[in-house]
C-alpha cells in the first residue's frame, strides 16, 4: 500500500511524534510511505530512511505549495492520504478537488481546533474527506457539536505509545539523576510540552511556588520551547525559582527524563489526547494532570489524579498526597498506570485500527 502522510508541521509536539512513529511502523510492515509537511523546521523526524520527507513551504507561497502537492500526488499515486492537524486537513481536502485520489483520512489532534470561522471551513470542506478522526471521544463530540463534521463520518482513534521505548528503566533513572545532581530524597516533577497558551505553564509555576515552602527537596524540570519562553523565564525569576525550576529546552531523550522523574505533571488548559501523559504512565510514573478531554480519555472520568484546570490549591494537595505515599502504594499506582497503557494505547493496538481504516 502507498501511504502519504500530510501534517501541518514537524515541530515539537504530540501529533508530530504520533505521525512519525506511525510512518515508521507502516514502513516496517512493508508499505511505501511519504511524509509531507507544510511549515516550520523539521524537529521531530521518523527513524526510517526509506520515508520520503517533503517540505511544501506553505508560508512562502501557499499557491505554489498546493501546486507542488498536487504534483506529488500525481507522482506518488497514494492509495491513502492521511492528513493531520487543522491546516493540513483543509489543504488536503482542497487538493482533492484538483487531483482526486482514492481515500482521504483527516485527523484532528485537539479538542480545540479554532473558533467559528475555522469550524465553518471545516464543515464546508468535510464532504471532501472520506472519513474524519479525532484522538479522543470528547474532542470528537466537540467537533460534532460545533457543526464541523457529520457525526456519521467521524471516528475516534486514540494516539499510541511505543511501550518498548517508554518503560521503566532503573539505569536511566540512576544515570540521569546523577547527571542533574538529584539526591536520593529529592522529588523531581517533570512537565513536557511546547511553550504555548494551551499548556498553561503560568499556573504550573504558581503551583510549584506554593509547593516549595512545604516540600523543601522538590524540583521541577520542564521540557519544551516556544513563543512564551521569555514570559515563563520572567515568571521563574519573579518567584525566585531559578535554582528549583530547570528549563531543558527541546529534548530527544524523553524516555530517560521520564524515568528520572518521580511525578509527571501537566496543567494544560486543553489537550486533544495528551500523549506525554500516556508516555509517563508507560514508564510507570505517578501522574497529576488537569481535567481536560485528552487526559480524561486516558485516566477515566473519575480519576483522583485529574484536577480542575487552574485550581492551584487542589493541584498542590494532590501532589503532596502523591509525594507522601508509602512504597507499596507507589508501586501499585505505577503498575496500574503501565497496565492501562499496555491494554489500551500500545502501538500494536492502535496500529491495527489504522490499518483497518486504510484498507477498508
Amino acid at each position: 500500500m502507498k501511504i502519504l502522510y500530510l501534517i501541518t508541521g514537524l515541530g515539537m509536539g504530540g501529533a508530530e511524534k504520533v505521525i512519525t512513529d506511525l510512518a515508521d511502523n507502516m514502513v516496517e510492515l512493508g508499505h511505501e510511505v511519504t511524509l509531507a509537511y507544510m511549515v516550520g523546521d523539521a524537529i521531530v523526524l521518523p527513524r526510517s530512511k526509506k520515508i520520503d520527507i517533503i517540505f511544501l513551504n506553505f508560508k512562502k507561497n501557499p499557491i505554489s505549495a498546493l501546486v507542488r502537492f498536487i504534483r506529488i500526488l500525481k507522482l506518488k499515486r497514494p492509495d491513502v492520504v492521511h492528513s493531520n492537524m487543522y491546516h493540513a486537513n483543509i489543504f488536503a481536502r482542497i487538493s482533492r478537488i484538483f487531483n482526486p485520489f482514492p481515500k482521504l483520512i483527516s485527523t484532528s489532534h485537539s479538542d480545540f481546533e479554532g473558533g467559528r470561522v475555522r469550524m465553518f471551513i471545516y464543515a464546508l470542506t468535510s464532504p471532501l474527506a472520506t472519513i474524519s478522526t479525532n484522538v479522543s471521544e470528547q474532542a470528537k463530540n466537540k467537533l460534532v457539536a460545533a457543526g464541523a463534521v457529520n457525526p456519521n463520518k467521524i471516528l475516534v482513534v486514540n494516539n499510541s505509545v511505543d511501550i518498548n521505548k517508554f518503560k521503566k528503566n532503573d539505569e536511566y533513572r540512576a544515570q540521569y539523576r546523577e547527571q542533574f545532581n538529584l539526591k536520593e530524597d529529592d522529588i523531581c516533577l517533570l512537565a513536557v510540552g511546547r511553550f504555548h497558551p494551551a499548556k498553561d505553564y503560568s499556573t504550573l509555576i504558581r503551583i510549584f511556588d506554593q509547593l516549595r515552602y512545604k516540600e523543601k527537596n522538590i524540583k521541577l524540570f520542564i521540557v519544551g520551547d516556544g513563543e512564551l519562553r521569555a514570559s515563563i523565564e520572567a515568571k521563574i525569576k519573579t518567584f525566585a525559582l531559578d535554582d528549583k525550576v530547570i528549563l531543558l529546552g527541546i529534548r530527544q531523550d524523553i524516555p530517560q527524563l521520564m524515568n528520572m522523574c518521580d511525578i509527571f505533571i501537566s496543567t494544560s488548559a486543553w489537550e486533544g489526547f495528551g500523549l506525554v501523559l500516556a508516555e509517563a504512565m508507560a514508564c510507570s510514573k505517578r501522574v497529576i494532570v488537569s481535567k481536560n478531554a485528552g487526559f480524561r480519555e486516558i485516566l477515566g472520568e473519575d480519576s483522583e489524579y485529574l484536577i480542575e484546570a487552574g485550581n492551584i490549591n487542589e493541584f498542590c494537595k494532590a501532589i503532596e498526597s502523591l509525594i507522601h505515599l508509602d512504597q507499596e502504594q507507589v508501586k501499585f499506582i505505577e503498575d496500574e498506570n503501565r497496565k492501562t497503557i499496555e491494554n489500551h494505547f500500545s502501538s500494536d493496538i492502535i496500529m491495527s485500527k489504522w490499518l483497518q481504516l486504510y484498507e477498508k
